[in-house]
């Protein structure tokens, strides 16, 4: 567990530098998502048997470039690995696990274009990823923030189509799944219900 102990602290470090070119939810994620999702994913890697440290490690850092770019910079994703990389590294772990981490998990934890992670490691990140944002204010608060930066019609377009990933796609056990689709059908409607 040091080698957790040593990520954190980097990662504690590094949002709360409060970089000038973070993304603008940055603060949000670090307050209220990165260690939910780190919850959500502990509880699932004992229920589906898998690496806990790993688990936890790769739910730490599945958001990382947001403390210094937003994610519209097409260096986002490379810059995420870069920085996990270097944290995992510095912390301790193997490349056996940086292995795991970087280029499974966190690679493929937003289940995008069907590609979903290979480990049960990386599914249980896409499903507790997924889970939170359910389960949390993640979309109200997304849906202002966008509202504020676009539209509130563009907003629920976002908001639609990512709830709708979030339960079929980036869940990837049956049974959570069924837990978390009331919360899903709450959502839909109340995206569905809001006027400018």
């Amino acid at each position: 567990m040091l080698k957790l102990f040593k990520l954190k602290r980097k990662i504690n470090k590094l949002y709360k530098a409060k970089n000038d070119n973070r993304d603008e939810w940055a603060d949000y994620l670090f307050t209220d998502h990165i260690y939910l999702v780190a919850k959500i994913a502990k509880k699932f890697s004992k229920k589906y048997n898998a690496n806990k440290k790993l688990v936890i490690a790769s739910a730490l850092l599945h958001d990382i470039a947001d403390a210094v770019m937003p994610r519209e910079n097409i260096a986002y994703e490379e810059k995420s690995y870069e920085i996990a990389k270097d944290f995992l590294t510095a912390s301790g772990f193997s490349e056996k696990e940086i292995e795991i981490i970087v280029n499974d998990a966190l690679r493929y934890h937003s289940c995008h274009n069907g590609e979903i992670p290979k480990t049960i490691e990386g599914k249980i990140l896409a499903t507790a990823d997924a889970y939170a944002h359910l389960i949390s204010n993640f979309y109200e608060n997304r849906i202002i923030e966008f509202a504020r930066r676009d539209s509130l019609q563009k907003a629920k377009e976002w908001a639609l189509l990512k709830i709708d990933r979030d339960l079929y796609n980036k869940i990837l056990f049956d049974k959570i799944k069924e837990e978390a689709k009331p919360r899903y059908e709450f959502l839909k409607n109340y995206i569905n219900d809001l006027k400018s």
